[in-house]
């Protein structure tokens, strides 16, 4: 700290420049002290016999006040010189996978998310086509979707979030659903307790919840330790250890900062109070086919073909288009709810369907009950098929 005065402070704590294996951030408060910074940077990789990778190395001053573009003006006219080279000062670019931009912490949080949200959505439409080939398709439609979508896309899109959680919410239910080519009038519970995932903002907290545990765990004073008891000192609370403290409460977890857990026991209470909010939001939908059991159970149609599987999956979710399921909506648009065949004045539901004299499509009497069978599924699509083909009602 004595040698490199140019460093980040957090209240009365001192941060000194930071490095993560090759990558190194330099902090200082204006022009010269970053040059000085700079050249202490040269000497050190020169001691170190290392050179500087120059096409990754900018400048970005952060702020839109007058100090700051006076800052940058110094900086192109009389720039940081590191190694022999002058450093360009940019607008923007990537440190550890973060945009930092030089519109400030908002800014860089929001161009971050929006970068990983391009990359998400360009692997979710990459995964649709992957999932349409035979060998995902003896797999298992649905298993093959939630597995790339909890290995690639959640990573992907849930690296960054603070203060985005709603945003952020709201991509990943548009990813879920485009990847499943589900109708976005479903229940999002519904599908979500049907896939077996989690919300977008239960992921996060057990992120935050996790980090932090696994900084108190450590019980060394470190600079991290250091810099987020200054925070709270400072901030109150606004601060990162109050948000824990608040989050621990809501899943019913002791105070972590002070009494660090096991990982497993975060898990638990994160995954019990989603499928808490899930069960609840099932159960209070009219539409969706219940479930006792708090906790996903293996359901055989996840294995099943594109379109037995995703048929099945809509049933479940209450999707599938009988009028008798929203005969508030067409009540309220003066249109006829009953049966799509001239002759049958009963309500348009699938328990209907499933007897209706003038449909060709029929279910046996032993497949009724019996949802887990392929041939369910078959059933589902073929009356899909026949409805849209005699009567236009899908």
């Amino acid at each position: 700290e004595d040698n490199f005065p140019e460093s980040a402070k957090v209240g009365d704590v001192t941060v000194p420049p930071r490095a993560y294996v090759d990558d190194v951030k330099l902090i200082a408060d204006d022009d010269v002290q970053l040059r000085n910074a700079g050249y202490k940077a040269s000497v050190a990789l020169d001691q170190l016999s290392l050179k500087a990778n120059l096409s990754k190395t900018k400048v970005i001053v952060v702020g839109g006040g007058k100090k700051a573009r006076i800052m940058r003006d110094n900086l192109r006219a009389n720039p940081v010189i590191i190694q022999g080279h002058e450093i360009e000062v940019c607008e923007s670019d990537t440190y550890l996978g973060v945009k930092i931009t030089q519109a400030g912490v908002a800014d860089s949080i929001r161009q971050t998310f929006e970068e990983r949200k391009q990359k998400a959505w360009s692997k979710v439409f990459a995964f649709k086509k992957m999932l349409r080939h035979p060998a995902m398709q003896r797999n298992g439609f649905i298993k093959s979707a939630v597995a790339l979508f909890r290995a690639v896309i959640i990573p992907t899109l849930l690296g960054i979030s603070a203060g985005m959680v709603k945003l952020v919410e709201k991509t990943y239910k548009k990813m879920i659903y485009s990847l499943l080519d589900v109708p976005v009038t479903t229940k999002y519970f519904a599908i979500l307790r049907e896939l077996g995932l989690k919300q977008a903002r239960h992921i996060i907290s057990a992120q935050k919840l996790n980090f932090i545990n696994s900084i108190a765990s450590n019980g060394c004073d470190s600079m991290v330790v250091r810099v987020l008891n200054e925070d709270h000192r400072v901030l109150g609370s606004r601060s990162i250890l109050s948000e824990i403290s608040e989050l621990s409460e809501y899943y019913g977890l002791p105070d972590i900062w002070d009494n660090p857990i096991l990982s497993d026991t975060i898990k638990a209470k994160v995954d019990e109070c989603n499928s808490m909010q899930l069960m609840k939001g099932c159960l209070l939908s009219p539409v969706t086919v219940n479930r006792v059991n708090l906790r996903p159970s293996f359901l055989p149609y996840h294995q099943w073909p594109r379109s037995d599987g995703r048929a099945t999956l809509l049933w479940r979710c209450g999707a599938l288009k009988f009028k008798d399921n929203w005969r508030k909506y067409y009540k309220k648009k003066n249109v006829d709810s009953s049966c799509p065949h001239p002759l049958c004045p009963a309500p348009d539901s699938f328990e209907h369907a499933i007897r209706c004299l003038f449909m060709n499509t029929r279910l046996k009497r032993e497949e009724e009950c019996n949802n887990q069978d392929e041939r369910f599924g078959r059933y589902v699509v073929a009356l899909n098929r026949e409805r849209t083909a005699r009567f236009c009602a899908p």
